[in-house]
Order: structure tokens, then sequence, then C-alpha cells
């Protein structure tokens, strides 16, 4: 059977003061809800980025180049820039494209050809912003 823990030596350190306790329950209520704000303003930050990209397919077209199709969806006003990346068979970037779509449709489908140094395997979307944006 486990042991009680053996009491404080009386007067040697004194009790907590209300005033004391009530400062630090006070202070980690404020902390922790400092917390979940932010926790929750970066999930939502996160959940809903200005713009969407997907892959829709690409082509080898030689061991010089490999063509992407892309569609986007962002706000129809806004320019989106994506960057678009060919990759070999060990998923070294062997080429890089930048795309620029002009603002018109909400969704988007737009296509490059990317210049690679060594024949790449797959194509993709290494990220897209608007301007100004995330």
């Amino acid at each position: 059977m486990p042991q009680p823990a053996p009491a404080r030596p009386p007067g040697r350190y004194g009790q907590p003061s209300p005033r004391r306790r009530l400062g630090l329950t006070a202070a980690v209520v404020v902390v922790a809800t400092a917390l979940v704000a932010w926790l929750g303003w970066a999930g939502l930050s996160v959940a809903n980025p200005d713009v969407r990209s997907d892959v829709l397919g690409f082509d080898i077209r030689s061991d010089a180049a490999v063509h992407i199709r892309i569609e986007i969806i962002a706000a129809s006003d806004r320019t989106v820039t994506c960057v678009v990346r060919g990759q070999d068979r060990t998923r070294e970037t062997v080429g890089i494209a930048s795309i620029v779509s002009r603002p018109g449709r909400r969704v988007r489908r737009v296509e490059t050809e990317i210049a690679t140094r060594a024949r790449a395997v797959t194509a993709t979307i290494a990220g897209c912003r608007t301007a100004g944006g995330r």
C-alpha cells in the first residue's frame, strides 16, 4: 500500500495567499484563451486558402520537355501564379516553369511546357499564389 506524502513542516513554507493563487489562475486562463484563439485563426487560414490547384494531366514529350495541364480555383478577379515542375524517377526536380493565369473565371484550366535537363517521369505543382495573397 502506498505511503501518504509527508506533510510540510509547520511554519516553514507558509500558506499560499489567495491573491497569488487568483493571479496565477487568471494568467493561465488568459494564456489558454490566446492559444485557442491563435489555433482557430491558423486552422481557418490554412483550411481556406486563396487559391487551390490540381494537376489534370501531363505528357512526357521528350527527354527535354514535359507538358502539364492544371486546374486553378481562385477568385475570378485575381491573377494567379503557379510554379510547376518536372521530376525524374528519383523525384529530383529536372525542370521548373511558372504559369500566370490572368483574372477571368473562378475555375481556370491552363497548360504549359516545362523544359527539363533530363527525362521527367512526372509533373507536379510546387505551389500557387494570388498577387499579394498566399
